[in-house]
């Protein structure tokens, strides 16, 4: 499998686990709200943090992605 191959694949599924945190988190708070549970909440806000960090792992497999696409464009010339 080429470089490309492996972080497009890799982005998919970072993007997968961002989605999926999202959803967690947006049913953590409802259930803070509607419940009026603490832990919840609390809870959500670890989630959240773990959201930006796989979103921080996208943006910089996109950045990967783009440079080795340069690279291979510049090599073919």
């Amino acid at each position: 499998m080429e470089y490309d191959e492996q972080i497009s694949e890799l982005l998919s599924q970072a993007e997968s686990l961002t989605e999926g945190l999202s959803d967690l988190g947006f049913k953590l708070l409802r259930e803070g709200f509607n419940k009026r549970d603490e832990n919840s909440l609390t809870f959500e806000k670890d989630v959240a943090k773990a959201r930006r960090g796989v979103e921080k792992a996208v943006h910089l497999l996109r950045a990967l992605g783009n440079k080795l696409e340069k690279q291979q464009e510049q090599q073919s010339k």
